[in-house]
């Protein structure tokens, strides 16, 4: 998620995709990443979407050397 908008301001948007999305019969994939790809997922609710990942308490090796 942005850190420019709020998570209700993410849902929203993210809600308002998803009608036009299933519109026409297609799917999201959902990649979280900032200096790597943390996890990929295919989401068809709002609900599917998973909470945050906490990168911060990974060790610093494993952020960059991995």
């Amino acid at each position: 998620m942005s850190g420019s908008i709020t998570d209700a301001e993410f849902t929203n948007a993210l809600e308002q995709v998803l009608q036009i999305v299933h519109a026409y019969n297609h799917r999201i994939t959902i990649v979280e990443c900032d200096n790597e790809v943390r996890r990929t997922y295919t989401m068809e609710t709002v609900k599917d979407v998973k909470p945050r990942l906490d990168v911060h308490q990974q060790p610093f090796a494993s952020i960059f050397f991995s």
